[in-house]
């Protein structure tokens, strides 16, 4: 089942990502046999998530089927972690609706007039991001005020995470973390949260406390995982700039030749958490859609 939602996920992103794409590219691009692709391809074009036609080859009498992302579904992100705000996005993930509301009802209420007005398919679900340790306090008021449970709950330094191991297409262990006002982030592994058997073990928050153990938790946090990659985003390029430097040092001194690549970006560029929730929610979805 693993390799078939593995599939499923590989085919569609590179629908999604090209906007149009022979089985043929799909094949190229995945790596997956002609006979995967077809077999998802039709699974997706049964369940009303891709589209294909025929588009005439340069071979006289020859035809191609062109695979095409039907975009008129869409999903519901509400980020709760300070000024309530919301976000609607197609299932391409392109930002369609941005805006805020005096409550979780509003705006509830808002965006299902905006989704229909601007896509009218289907809605593909409503996901959340949460403060950290109020998950299921949360769960209760939102259903409670809109009438309907979630289907993503998550905190934003998870989010985050998410979003941005998606930019780099990196599959291996990761650290994520975000020095803003305070300290957050997640660790990924093989493209999904690692949490540890009780879910907490991605808590970055929790093992680095302050800037001022920063340097030598992340040092232990190496000697723990062995991450390829350490991912921070700051407030400013300076910043960046300087984070980057003397962890650099750090790390060359204490692990040699086991120092991950450091990427160190302003914030300003970085996936927003709302942008990791909506990836979240449109996975389970299209796996809930295409099981079987």
């Amino acid at each position: 089942m693993q390799n078939q939602n593995n599939s499923i996920m590989a085919v569609f992103e590179a629908v999604s990502e090209a906007g149009e794409l022979s089985r043929a590219r799909i094949s190229d691009i995945t790596g997956f046999s002609l006979v995967t692709v077809g077999k998802v391809v039709d699974l997706l074009c049964e369940c009303g998530i891709v589209t294909e036609y025929k588009q005439t080859s340069g071979t006289v009498g020859r035809k191609s089927g062109i695979c095409k992302l039907i975009n008129s579904s869409g999903m519901l992100i509400f980020d709760l972690t300070g000024e309530p705000k919301a976000r609607l996005y197609d299932i391409s993930l392109s930002l369609c609706d941005e805006y805020t509301g005096d409550s979780v009802c509003d705006m509830m209420a808002r965006g299902l007039m905006r989704f229909g007005e601007l896509l009218g398919g289907e809605l593909m679900g409503i996901g959340c991001i949460v403060p950290d340790g109020e998950t299921e306090l949360c769960a209760s008021q939102i259903s409670d005020a809109i009438g309907v449970s979630p289907e993503i709950i998550t905190v934003s330094s998870r989010a985050y995470a998410v979003a941005n191991a998606k930019r780099f297409h990196y599959n291996g262990m990761a650290v994520f973390l975000r020095l803003l006002d305070g300290i957050d982030g997640a660790i990924m592994y093989g493209g999904r949260l690692y949490t540890g058997a009780h879910g907490g073990a991605g808590d970055i928050s929790a093992f680095i406390p302050s800037r001022d153990v920063l340097y030598p938790k992340l040092t232990e946090l190496c000697y723990m995982l062995d991450p390829g990659m350490i991912h921070i985003s700051c407030k400013s390029d300076d910043e960046c700039k300087a984070v980057e430097t003397e962890l650099t040092s750090h790390l060359q001194g204490s692990l040699g030749e086991r120092t991950p690549l450091i990427v160190t970006e302003p914030s300003a560029l970085c996936r927003s958490a709302s942008d990791g929730a909506a990836l979240m929610l449109r996975e389970k979805y299209l796996l809930s859609k295409t099981s079987r």
